[in-house]
């Protein structure tokens, strides 16, 4: 359940959202089309003000969200009784059993004997 601080921050947030969205809005506007716009001399200036405005709002909802918002909720954390678990140890008869590639490793490799030349 939602406290009335938390929806005041929600508040907050989508109007900061609406706010940004529509300087986007203009912004794309703007680049869709230049050669209409360009003839006004305030083109360039005014994108320049929607994206300075864009990104003051970008923070100030990074802001709000970080102070206003709960934390979503993490992963709980292992008991001390998780942590201490042992680790398994296996012996070498187990090991030859379990695994062909450590049977292979093991066994002694046959020398050649080298004839000499007569």
């Amino acid at each position: 359940m939602s406290t009335t601080r938390q929806q005041f921050a929600e508040v907050m947030l989508m109007r900061l959202r609406s706010e940004l969205l529509e300087h986007k809005a203009i912004i794309d506007a703007y680049l869709e089309s230049p050669l209409t716009s360009i003839k006004d001399e305030v083109y360039f200036s005014d994108i320049v003000e929607h994206a300075k405005a864009m990104a003051l709002l970008e923070n100030a909802y990074r802001i709000v969200q970080g102070t206003y918002m709960p934390l979503p909720e993490s992963m709980p954390q292992p008991t001390a009784q998780e942590a201490e678990a042992p680790a398994a140890t296996i012996t070498e008869e187990e090991l030859a059993d379990r695994s062909p590639t450590y049977r292979k490793s093991q066994k002694k490799p046959v020398k050649k004997k080298v004839k000499a030349d007569k």
